[in-house]
């Protein structure tokens, strides 16, 4: 796979761990979901700064965070994974 594909697939993996995020969320009940705008809105925020960043990443980065996504899943958008941390810090 060339740099070009691989990035294609990165972006078609980031979205579907976005989309698998959001119909988690949206299986909840109104309450929970209104108190969880605060992450809800941070996740999103963290999908689109790798969309943006994405054309800009060398091979091999492309290449580990396709390796990372596939190994773990969803690790993008587990909050216990990533406590207290805040989405600026990719940029």
């Amino acid at each position: 796979m060339d740099v070009k594909e691989l990035k294609k697939l990165l972006l078609d993996r980031l979205y579907l761990e976005l989309q698998l995020f959001k119909d988690a969320t949206l299986q909840q009940e109104k309450e929970e979901i209104y108190k969880s705008s605060y992450k809800i809105e941070t996740f999103t925020n963290i999908y689109e700064i790798l969309l943006e960043g994405a054309g800009q990443l060398k091979e091999r980065t492309v290449r580990r965070l396709i390796l990372i996504l596939s190994a773990h899943g969803n690790l993008l958008f587990q909050e216990k994974r990533f406590p207290g941390c805040h989405y600026r810090r990719l940029h």
